[in-house]
């Protein structure tokens, strides 16, 4: 039985930049600023960068085997120029989801997508199917994706 949409993301979005106390189970990349504080019984390891992540960090529960969430930072100029308020009409922006829709529509297959506030910074949720390829798991059709974006003057910050 699927969640509802958006049920997901509570749990992967409440990972990001945490208010939470630190612990040993907490990750922190002083270079990119990026901090994971997982929920209890969840723990954040730094796994090795792959694509356009400078930072990328798994978060799961000791049993898990091939599900979990992931935190990825990756540095980008495109937006430098343009204060976090600016930043944030962008990611508001009908255009910028479609987009974003149609990119990780090589992967997914989007199901819904709205816009979510962490603090200061607006980012774009997608609940999304994960479309079946080699080296996904046979189950991961059972399994309904949240991907939240967030980005900033310095670049982007994913949850997978």
């Amino acid at each position: 039985m699927r969640p509802s949409s958006f049920r997901i993301a509570a749990l992967c979005s409440a990972l990001l930049l945490s208010a939470a106390p630190a612990s040993a189970q907490a990750y922190s990349d002083w270079f990119s600023g990026l901090k994971v504080a997982p929920p209890q019984g969840y723990a954040a390891a730094k796994i090795p960068p792959r694509g356009s992540y400078s930072v990328l960090v798994s978060v799961k529960r000791p049993e898990d085997r091939d599900t979990g969430c992931q935190v990825g930072f990756t540095k980008s100029d495109a937006n430098k120029a343009l204060t976090q308020a600016g930043v944030n009409l962008l990611m508001r922006q009908k255009e910028y989801h479609e987009l974003a829709r149609a990119i990780l529509g090589v992967f997914f297959t989007p199901r819904a997508t709205r816009t979510v506030q962490y603090g200061d910074v607006a980012g774009l949720e997608i609940v999304a199917d994960i479309k079946q390829r080699p080296g996904i798991p046979a189950r991961a059709a059972a399994v309904r994706a949240s991907l939240v974006m967030l980005q900033t003057p310095k670049g982007r910050t994913a949850v997978v």
